[in-house]
């Protein structure tokens, strides 16, 4: 993955490996997790936060069906 950070006043650019298997299906939402982005140690956390973000996007998006 290519980051970019504009500050205003300086810039920075990064490039961090990424390898979060997943698949993409016509007409399904897929729950991947949190990624979270630490630019200064150019590593990427994918967290399993299922239990919070999903009852949330149920009661955004009340019309999907959400398989798990």
């Amino acid at each position: 993955m290519r980051l970019h950070e504009n500050g205003g006043y300086y810039q920075s650019q990064a490039e961090i490996p990424m390898n979060f298997a997943f698949h993409i299906e016509k007409g399904k939402v897929k729950y991947i997790g949190e990624l979270y982005f630490n630019y200064q140690n150019n590593a990427v956390r994918l967290y399993d936060k299922r239990e919070r973000d999903i009852p949330k996007f149920k009661e955004n998006f009340p019309n999907l069906i959400i398989e798990q």
